[in-house]
Formats: structure tokens, sequence, C-alpha cells
């Protein structure tokens, strides 16, 4: 987990990684694919209501853009 800690830019959570792991799998069977927070919370195994905090995170360390509500895309 360290190793995508410091890819990340910092301090991020154990659901941050969960999210940011999940992302990584589903682009690459759906290559610049726009997801929902159901679908990265399903593949990352976490309740819908704890990606939005993960989310923003990710936002902010610009790992992740959002393309419209709800929907986001890695960078």
């Amino acid at each position: 987990m360290r190793g995508a800690s410091k890819r990340l830019g910092g301090r991020v959570s154990a659901n941050d990684e969960k999210v940011f792991k999940a992302l990584r799998r589903l682009l690459k069977v759906h290559k610049g694919a726009t997801l929902s927070q159901s679908q990265i919370a399903r593949e990352a195994g976490i309740p819908v209501g704890s990606i939005v905090a993960s989310i923003k995170r990710l936002l902010e360390v610009r790992r992740v853009i959002q393309v419209e509500r709800g929907m986001y895309q890695m960078t």
C-alpha cells in the first residue's frame, strides 16, 4: 500500500487505495471510460457512501477528474 500512497502524492486512507486500484482495474478493461460512483464502489468492494470521501481526496491530488456529476476518469 505504501507505493500507492507515494504515487497519490501524500496521505491516503485504505479506502482511497482500494478506489484507486479499482479505477485502474476497471480502466484496463474499459479504456477511456467514464465510471460512476456505484461502478467504482462495486469494484472496490466498499459501500457507495464511502466512495465520496475517497474520490474527493483523489480529486485533490489530481489522480481523478470529474467529467460530470457523479462520473469520473483517471488523469
